[in-house]
């Protein structure tokens, strides 16, 4: 392993760097600072490790659920629905990413007994040497929050059937706690992105609000629709990082049509504006994050289905 199989997530040893806590790296049998040059390819010279953990144990899950479903007598054709949810998992099977054990046991919780310093392990000169990035069972992953819906249509006699209808899914995140470990703190990672905050290895972004609204126009026959998606703002979960993802909205058009009970022929233009996704100065996938944002651009898709 070289130091290129961490980046970009990793800056260079807390200890070498003088940002880790001295007792720790001591404790642990790094270099001193400035005794190294902690970026170059031989100080991590071990393996990366993957998959199973033979001591792995059951996760258990709680859920808990609170919801109400709206359908007012002045207004038939609205509905609305809002559940409040409690996900908490404990003994979470996921993954601690080795940059994020490394500022764990080096300088968010530099403590004797935190057992993510045993995550990377070092050689006998104090350089990095292995990295295991197979599963662990977590401490925790507590997860609260509200799912929204709403759905009205309209279809006035003077329009001659042609309707309108809007619609709104939303989902409002109140907290999202990760505990990495029993033994270390719990992080609240609501509105975050970056690898502190990850369980695994791809979802590195947490926005505490989502939503996708939309207006469409019916038709006997068919229907013409305009969504409108968007993420709210995260910053990075990074200790000392300001860094941040503003809210981003995406637009999609799209039409439909029935020509008999068994063909049915659909297209769209999606990412109308071509909104490119947001880019960070480290970590994600070429510096974004294609598992939560549009990496493609603006697309045109067609289909024609026929039912036999």
């Amino acid at each position: 392993m070289t130091v290129d199989r961490l980046k970009p997530r990793y800056g260079g040893d807390p200890c070498v760097l003088g940002t880790g806590n001295r007792a720790q790296c001591d404790r642990l049998g790094a270099p001193a600072q400035g005794a190294a040059n902690s970026t170059a390819p031989g100080y991590l010279t071990g393996s990366y490790f993957y998959g199973g953990n033979p001591d792995i144990q059951p996760e258990t899950g709680y859920t808990k659920t609170v919801g109400a479903v709206l359908t007012p007598a002045f207004a038939r054709d609205l509905n609305v629905t809002v559940d409040w949810y409690e996900l908490d998992l404990r003994g979470a099977v996921g993954v601690i990413q080795p940059i994020a054990a490394i500022t764990s046991c080096y300088i968010t919780n530099p403590t004797a007994g935190n057992p993510l310093c045993n995550l990377v392990t070092r050689n006998a000169d104090g350089s990095f040497r292995d990295a295991f990035v197979n599963n662990q069972n977590l401490g925790r992953l507590l997860q609260r929050g509200l799912d929204i819906a709403a759905s009205y249509t309209l279809r006035p006699e003077w329009m001659d059937g042609i309707g309108l209808r809007a619609s709104y899914q939303g989902n409002v995140v109140t907290s999202y706690l990760i505990q990495a470990n029993p033994t270390v703190d719990a992080v609240q990672c609501k509105g975050t992105f970056g690898a502190t905050c990850s369980s695994d290895g791809t979802t590195l972004v947490q926005p505490d609000y989502r939503h996708t609204a939309g207006i469409g126009i019916l038709f006997d026959a068919g229907v013409i629709q305009f969504d409108w998606q968007r993420i709210g703002r995260v910053k990075s979960s990074a200790a000392g990082s300001t860094e941040t993802i503003g809210a981003q909205d995406t637009f999609d058009l799209s039409a439909s049509r029935d020509f008999t009970p068994a063909i049915t022929m659909s297209a769209g233009i999606y990412n109308l504006l071509d909104r490119r996704p947001p880019r960070v100065s480290a970590g994600g996938v070429f510096n974004t994050f294609p598992d939560t944002y549009d990496i493609l651009g603006r697309t045109i898709g067609f289909t024609l289905t026929a039912k036999m």
